[in-house]
């Protein structure tokens, strides 16, 4: 049994929990299921007035305090750990999510141990990192990122390759109903996830203006109907149950800050539409299991609409391919690639399925982190 130490400066799972906090919980959730330890730090969130302990899914999570003051008490907490001589009996590593800049724990662990004593080493779960900062000059030991773009950031940084873990956000296979069918016989509408655009307007419009009207479903979960123009509204039904949508829809559409949703909809066989950011590179690979687009760009996002319901074998290819894909990019096997990486700590460098292998600091030394800054 692993016992773990997560440092995260989001609260934990909620109605209003964001990709982060999803991340955290879904990933060590799974961790904890198989027995391990999990132990989650972090700041007070709301109108909690006092500190809390609670049991999720396995996690025992703590709120030390307010946000504002998260860095220092979690500090605090470490150096009091380290103090009482038990730290390295108590847990096998210490998980700093870093958001930005990272927490100093590996210079505060050595700082407050006062005698020889083996400490827990700092694994470092990167979401995204300060542009300033950059890797130190001792050897680093793993880091984990939590994306493609997290991974180019820790590259541009000075960490080696082969250090680095990329452990994706998933897509819960196992909770959505799925099957073959899905993906060989796709329906004759569109699942439009998240916000609409100016820009989607304009392609619905211009397509019903050439005689290629597009039903759209739209699948929510609250009572509230999304707004829809009024030229649109015939073509445009709503749906309660965003599975069954994803289910019988043709190909999907997701606007920016729901790009996530095209792992979803890959579950069910159904290819996605998306702008060309960084969050929709990370789920859609262009032309294997969806089209992606200049964000902004109304013509060309009607060009892939209209590609899309006009062309049946590249609608059943792409279907193919994010079916396959979402198969490969499930929460279990991130889950898998972090606890790998914890239970391999102190070992030699290893390939992890197909992912950057990685090492550790020598014996009696820790992973140099926060890395410096450049001046």
């Amino acid at each position: 049994m692993k016992r773990m130490l997560v440092f995260c400066s989001r609260d934990g799972p909620s109605s209003k929990a964001g990709s982060v906090e999803q991340y955290v919980y879904q990933v060590f959730s799974r961790i904890a299921a198989e027995g391990h330890h999990v132990v989650w730090v972090a700041p007070r969130a709301g109108r909690r007035k006092s500190h809390s302990v609670e049991f999720v899914k396995g996690i025992q999570i703590v709120r030390l305090g307010p946000r504002p003051l998260y860095r220092p008490l979690a500090r605090m907490l470490v150096a009091r750990f380290v103090k009482s001589g038990k730290f390295g009996d108590q847990f096998d590593a210490v998980i700093d999510c870093v958001i930005g800049k990272p927490l100093p724990l590996a210079a505060d662990m050595e700082s407050a141990s006062d005698k020889e004593e083996v400490l827990p080493e700092v694994v470092p779960l990167v979401f995204d990192l300060d542009r300033r900062m950059c890797a130190s000059d001792d050897p680093p030991g793993p880091v984990i990122a939590a994306s493609k773009s997290a991974r180019e950031v820790l590259m541009r940084a000075g960490f080696p390759e082969r250090l680095i873990v990329q452990a994706a956000y998933g897509v819960d296979v196992d909770a959505l109903e799925t099957s073959n069918q899905a993906v060989l016989a796709p329906g004759q509408h569109i699942a439009v996830v998240g916000k609409w655009t100016r820009g989607l307007f304009w392609a619905l419009r211009r397509l019903a203006q050439d005689g290629d009207p597009v039903p759209v479903r739209l699948p929510h979960t609250s009572e509230r109907r999304p707004r829809v123009p009024r030229r649109l509204a015939p073509f445009v039904t709503s749906c309660a149950n965003p599975e069954e949508a994803y289910a019988a829809a043709r190909f999907g559409y997701c606007a920016e800050g729901a790009e996530a949703e095209a792992l979803v909809l890959g579950v069910f066989g159904v290819p996605a539409v998306c702008p060309a950011t960084e969050a929709g590179a990370e789920y859609v690979i262009d032309g294997e299991t969806g089209l992606l687009y200049p964000p902004g760009d109304k013509r060309t996002l009607a060009e892939r609409f209209r590609l899309l319901l006009k062309d049946d074998v590249l609608c059943a290819r792409l279907a193919a391919g994010a079916y396959a894909h979402a198969q490969q990019r499930t929460w279990k096997r991130t889950a898998g690639l972090v606890l790998a990486t914890i239970e391999n700590l102190g070992r030699p460098p290893l390939e992890l399925d197909s992912v950057p292998s990685h090492g550790r600091t020598p014996s009696g030394s820790h992973t140099q982190w926060p890395p410096i800054l450049h001046p």
